[in-house]
């Protein structure tokens, strides 16, 4: 017998939220790049960001990047 089940530990409205896909670990800190070249596929510029809760495909943006500022990543499939 298999159990499917979601549990949900927390919740919130109305927030930034970035995909996970987007993020980058460097040195124990969560980042991402704020300038990238699509024609090489090169990220630069990381900025460190501080996250809250996480739905297993998107994390609360709570610090590090201002309302607006774009940010690059290149998803994978």
């Amino acid at each position: 017998m298999t159990v499917i089940a979601r549990i949900t530990a927390g919740e919130r409205e109305n927030v930034a939220a970035v995909p996970l896909a987007a993020l980058d670990n460097i040195r124990g800190q969560d980042v991402l790049y704020t300038a990238g070249d699509p024609k090489t596929g090169t990220l630069s510029d990381p900025a460190a960001v501080e996250l809250g809760i996480s739905d297993g495909d998107y994390a609360e943006l709570l610090g590090g990047l201002e309302e607006g500022s774009a940010f690059y990543y290149y998803p994978h499939d």
